[in-house]
């Protein structure tokens, strides 16, 4: 069931049609700026963005994208490549039910059925395993360390999994250590033999010491090849940003998560008093809970919705949903009600159920057409442009000199663009890896391809639809001021001064093209628009803001 379901997201999401033919598939666009550094790799250009770009690490996920070069080795036509990765989604998101059915077992065989179906309907894990990310390939191996970390399970299983989870991403390893010293505590509260006790004791940490180990070689290697110590991408997501914006950020995201999936987690909560006694429902419990910790900690993702979720809270919906399985059997012995209990759990509030079951699926389904615009419409091949989406169009548009806006593959903009923490939408205060603006290169490019520029009117936003934001939330935000702040413009003058540079493409809301009318002033700093003193005034601002 769970492979059709990914099949019909295959066709109907990500398939893009053209006069009744199918002309490419493209995986979300974070996975596609991962499939360009894969295809430079292959051609012999290195791990850079595109063949001629600076050396920037604009990806977190080396594992996955040395197996996306793997299949740009193989010829496949570009307009295809992304299949074979739509593919492997399917696979491991059938072998992540499968360990979740398997954890399950180790409280009864009745929970792992329902906790089954539950993940088989699920929209959030469907999507990450769909979405071409490695998340959901992640989260399937710490479902499976979990189960072998069991009294009796494989040492060797649990060794190879922490090897190759953390060169697929090095933060795999927080949940390593977390459910190795969880298993640990357990066996040392537990009635073992100590002879047991103690030769399990040394095994454990086996495989948190190789992948230790993986984790030291890869940033030496990071060092050397991008002279960086992490990637950019930490340098904008979590560096960039002060640790009290990112815990209430991702604290907020934490919360929105709960209500948005109330069933699960109040169905989880009866598990877990029903299992209270269960040390094994204790190590479920660190691993949900490293999950929601190091969410909180980097701010959220970006994928925060009823239909998404975010990446690092799907690590712990092994535990989520077993849980929740166990207060459904708990609650009822009926199989109609477990039944209206799994749809309640994977389609969660607001009631009526039908409403979010549309809701839900209708953005499972969401076209990424959105990320691909014909650019060669509008500028001749070799033109620099600007790009907020930065995986989908430069995938498929070869001959233009990208730059990123956002900072995730330019060092400079990570570091010490603009800062636009007041770009989130409430009540997030901020998107991750959106909170700063290229300083550097907005005035001098032909283009703003899927820039965050929405509009350059304050009447094109709805005040009614923000009105607890600016009332509740406006105060505490960097962007004080007149400008309104649904719109990432630091001031008025700032904004007059982009609408003078540049007109809307209005086939694609977001995407700009230069004025016939050229400004041919060249500015490096967004302050230089405005007068001297609001000037100094805006600096000022910039250098005291978070």
């Amino acid at each position: 069931m769970s492979a059709c379901i990914g099949a019909l997201v295959i066709v109907v999401a990500y398939g893009h049609w053209e006069e009744g033919k199918l002309v490419r598939f493209a995986l979300i666009d974070d996975a596609m700026i991962s499939m360009s550094f894969a295809r430079s790799l292959a051609e012999g250009c290195g791990l850079v963005w595109y063949c001629g770009a600076e050396k920037v690490e604009g990806y977190t996920n080396l594992g996955w994208v040395l197996y996306m070069a793997f299949w740009h080795l193989l010829g496949i036509p570009p307009a295809y490549t992304s299949l074979p990765i739509f593919l492997t989604g399917l696979f491991t998101l059938v072998w992540h039910i499968r360990g979740i059915y398997q954890v399950g077992c180790l409280f009864d065989e009745k929970i792992a059925h329902i906790a089954a179906w539950m993940a088989a309907v699920f929209p959030p894990l469907i999507f990450h395993h769909t979405s071409g990310l490695e998340a959901g390939f992640l989260a399937m191996l710490l479902t499976y360390y979990l189960y072998e970390s069991r009294p009796s399970g494989s040492i060797a299983w649990m060794t190879g999994i922490a090897m190759i989870g953390t060169v697929v991403r090095l933060d795999f390893i927080l949940g390593v250590i977390t459910l190795s010293a969880a298993r640990a505590l357990s066996l040392w509260i537990g009635k073992v033999p100590n002879e047991a006790k103690n030769q399990r004791l040394k095994l454990l940490w086996l495989p948190v010491g190789l992948a230790l180990l993986i984790a030291l070689v890869i940033t030496l290697w990071r060092k050397n090849y991008y002279d960086a110590w992490v990637p950019n991408t930490y340098e904008l997501k979590v560096a960039s940003v002060p640790l009290g914006w990112r815990i209430l950020n991702g604290g907020i995201a934490a919360f929105m998560h709960v209500g948005m999936n109330l069933p699960a987690w109040a169905l989880a909560a009866v598990g877990l008093w029903v299992w209270r006694a269960s040390l094994q429902a204790w190590i479920s419990a660190a691993l949900l809970g490293v999950s929601v910790a190091y969410s909180i900690y980097v701010g959220g993702d970006i994928y925060e919705s009823a239909t998404q979720s975010n990446r690092f809270l799907l690590n712990g919906f092994v535990t989520l949903l077993v849980w929740a399985a166990a207060g459904t059997a708990t609650l009822s012995s009926r199989p109609v009600s477990w039944a209206f209990l799994v749809l309640l759990v994977s389609y969660g509030l607001p009631i009526p159920l039908l409403s979010q079951i549309a809701y839900r699926w209708k953005g499972l389904f969401r076209s990424q057409q959105e990320f691909y615009i014909p650019v060669e419409r509008y500028f001749p091949p070799g033109t620099p442009l600007l790009v907020g989406a930065a995986g989908t169009t430069p995938y498929f548009f070869r001959g233009y000199r990208w730059i990123d806006l956002l900072g995730k593959i330019d060092t400079a903009t990570a570091r010490r663009g603009l800062v636009v923490l007041c770009n989130g939408r409430p009540p997030l205060l901020y998107f991750p890896g959106h909170t700063r603006l290229d300083t550097f290169h907005l005035w001098n490019v032909e283009g703003v391809v899927r820039g965050i520029f929405i509009s350059c009117t304050d009447s094109a936003a709805s005040p009614l639809r923000h009105w607890w934001w600016s009332n509740l939330v406006h105060s505490l935000s960097p962007c004080r001021g007149r400008v309104p702040p649904w719109l990432p413009f630091p001031t008025a003058a700032f904004r007059d001064r982009f609408c003078a540079v540049y007109e809307p493409i209005r086939e694609f809301p977001g995407s700009w093209k230069r004025r016939s009318t050229r400004i041919t002033t060249p500015l490096s700093n967004p302050s230089q628009a405005l007068p001297p003193q609001q000037q100094t005034n805006l600096r000022h601002k910039m250098s005291s803001s978070p």
